[in-house]
């Protein structure tokens, strides 16, 4: 709750210094239309939260992996829809959280491992090497194939454990594509929200 009215309040601020009427749209994440990310072009998302509620939750899970430390442990899961437009999504540090179907790349402390599922494509292995050149540019990784995993990697994320080794089926919504839209008036300076479902 505390940041969704901190996110109404950036937003509102942000349609105020917009001459005109600025349209706002609300994303829902796993859901994101192909055009989200070609705005972003890179997008590096990391776990962690500022507000009270979710260090809270932090506290009371002992579980400090679950936000991203610089000199820490974590795993992103690297994809995209071409090289100019991919995502690192920082995922739970554990074996579980892996799929044969992706490629992910591992971080511990200074050192990192790039992953490519046995399933993974060609075009998901240039996207690990250039999601890699921007996520630490001067860092050389060490390459690891599915089945190939030195221990260090395993006891990194935790130690093995069974992950999915299914073909997953990567698709992005295409046009025309229906969308249903709600539309409600803020208090806020008579401002127009609206959210895809």
């Amino acid at each position: 709750q505390e940041d969704r009215v901190a996110t109404v309040s950036l937003m509102s601020s942000m349609a105020d210094s917009v001459k005109g009427r600025a349209v706002v749209g609300q994303v829902l994440e796993g859901r994101e239309p192909e055009l989200f990310f070609l705005v972003f072009k890179s997008l590096i998302i990391f776990k962690g939260g500022r507000s009270t509620a979710y260090k809270n939750s932090i506290l009371q899970k002992s579980n400090r992996t679950e936000q991203y430390q610089k000199d820490g442990a974590a795993l992103f899961r690297v994809q995209g829809l071409r090289p100019d437009c991919i995502q690192a999504i920082q995922v739970h540090l554990a074996a579980s959280s892996l799929n044969s179907s992706h490629c992910y790349i591992l971080q511990d402390g200074a050192s990192f491992f790039t992953w490519l599922g046995s399933l993974s494509s060609p075009s998901d292995h240039v996207l690990l090497d250039r999601m890699m050149d921007k996520l630490c540019p001067l860092k050389q990784s060490l390459l690891v194939r599915e089945g190939s995993e030195p221990d260090r990697f395993w006891t990194t994320l935790g130690g093995r454990s069974e992950y999915s080794k299914e073909k997953c089926v990567k698709g992005w919504p295409t046009d025309p594509h229906l969308y249903t839209c709600t539309f409600q008036q803020c208090v806020c300076n008579n401002v127009i929200y609206f959210s895809f479902q």
